[in-house]
């Protein structure tokens, strides 16, 4: 049961109070999606041009980071050892077929964005008409989470506007979740009231099926210490084409001739002017510090990408073909970091949701515990195999095959490969055995 009392005040209060947050992450997305600051630049009353040229920086840095931790699916693997053999089986087919219904990788990376995006993402459980457990994202800037003393989720909140496809009327409604009951609300005036036609019921789980996915403990977007840094990079690239544009590198000098404003934009428009004979025009060349722009540009890219932990593919310092497997795992070491705290934060909240899958797995008869889940990211690099190859070769005979075989990035079960090496070997003739019947045969 909530511990606190659930009404529609309540609910008018929490989304009032969580508005701001909303309209910002909403904004973080709209960025994303390449609404980002200069594409509002204004032109003041001397400019014929006014160029908002975007950098996409905003989606590198996301999707580097999403590719990078979730480019390969998630492994979610069940402890053997709490297990029998036949029992294991089934748990582990309920979990394939839960993750092909719900499109499970899908549903991770969009997750692992959201995340990057707005510094939080949010995931909703619920049982569909067939009785089968599903899962969906839902946009975070439309959830509220309320938690005890402890940190525990004990309501969450999921609220949206609907529009009537006849009269275009909005509405605002909410469903409000606690560890036992589903409540539809619906906006009336300053607040919300109960829907009326549609009644409390239970949704089937033990917790609060609305679960909160952190990027990180301060629950910062990827991108929003570099925020500044971007808007001056488009700035500066903006301008420097206004320049290209509009002439502004050079002024027209006007020689035994008077010309007003009118003329000028005669002569703009025409492209031509009528001079007598002693006059003359010509341009005087402002000089633009070429060397300067390309510093500024140079300083405020390479700013972006370190303060964002993330890397620029495009460097010859590390795309270049003369750089090692070894060094650019130094260049990625910052990235790599920020990728082991997402993991951890996408960890805890896995764990949140199979503790709610398995409160209604439980009442199927499927015991499994949510404790005995773990979940194995992959990194999504390439692979130098040649260079593993020459480290396999070296240690052969010298470190246990197993060790050898988890040190390479190509192979995924180094006990299965191990145990497919030795049945290998076994199969294959003793060379002493082949030189004693050579020798028999040689006597005979």
């Amino acid at each position: 049961m909530p511990v606190i009392e659930i009404n529609g005040s309540l609910i008018a209060k929490q989304i009032a109070d969580n508005a701001t947050d909303a309209t910002l992450l909403a904004a973080m997305y709209d960025e994303y999606k390449g609404e980002v600051a200069i594409t509002s630049r204004e032109k003041t009353d001397d400019d014929d041009i006014c160029n908002q040229l975007a950098n996409d920086f905003y989606g590198e840095i996301v999707d580097q980071s999403v590719g990078y931790v979730f480019g390969n699916p998630i492994a979610y693997q069940v402890s053997k050892e709490s297990y029998g053999d036949d029992v294991l089986v089934g748990i582990n087919q309920r979990i394939k077929d839960w993750g092909v219904r719900n499109n499970v990788d899908l549903l991770d990376s969009e997750t692992g964005k959201f995340m990057g995006i707005c510094g939080k993402a949010s995931r909703l459980l619920y049982v569909d008409p067939s009785g089968e457990e599903r899962a969906i994202n839902i946009q975070p800037w439309k959830t509220i989470f309320i938690r005890d003393a402890n940190g525990d989720v004990v309501l969450g909140i999921y609220y949206y506007t609907t529009q009537d496809l006849v009269t275009g009327k909005e509405t605002g409604k909410a469903e409000v979740y606690d560890s036992q009951m589903v409540t539809f609300y619906i906006k009336a005036g300053e607040g919300y009231q109960e829907d009326q036609e549609k009644e409390a019921r239970p949704h089937m789980f033990d917790y609060v099926p609305l679960i909160e996915f952190k990027n990180n403990a301060e629950k910062l977007s990827d991108v929003v210490k570099v925020e500044s840094l971007i808007d001056g990079y488009d700035r500066a690239i903006s301008m420097a084409q206004d320049e290209l544009e509009e002439h502004r590198m050079a002024y027209m000098k006007f020689k035994g001739v008077t010309i007003d404003t009118e003329e000028y934009a005669k002569m703009k428009e025409k492209g031509g002017i009528l001079l007598p004979e002693d006059g003359d025009v010509d341009y005087l060349t402002k000089e633009i510090n070429d060397e300067f722009l390309e510093n500024h540009k140079k300083t405020l890219r390479e700013n972006i990408y370190r303060f964002s932990k993330t890397v620029d593919m495009s460097d010859e310092n590390f795309s270049g073909g003369q750089q090692s497997g070894e060094s650019r795992k130094w260049k990625l070491l910052a990235l790599t970091q920020k990728a082991i705290m997402k993991e951890r934060e996408f960890t805890a909240g896995l764990r949140m949701m199979f503790k709610v899958l398995c409160s209604a797995w439980s009442k199927k008869g499927i015991a499994l515990r949510w404790e005995d889940l773990s979940f194995k990211f992959t990194r999504c690099l390439p692979i130098e195999i040649k260079a593993s190859a020459e480290i396999m070769q070296l240690l052969f005979d010298k470190v246990p095959l197993h060790i050898i075989y988890a040190l390479m990035p190509f192979i995924e079960n180094a006990e299965e490969a191990v145990l497919q090496w030795e049945e290998e070997q076994a199969g294959l003739p003793d060379e002493d055995d082949d030189e004693k019947k050579m020798k028999d045969d040689d006597e005979e």
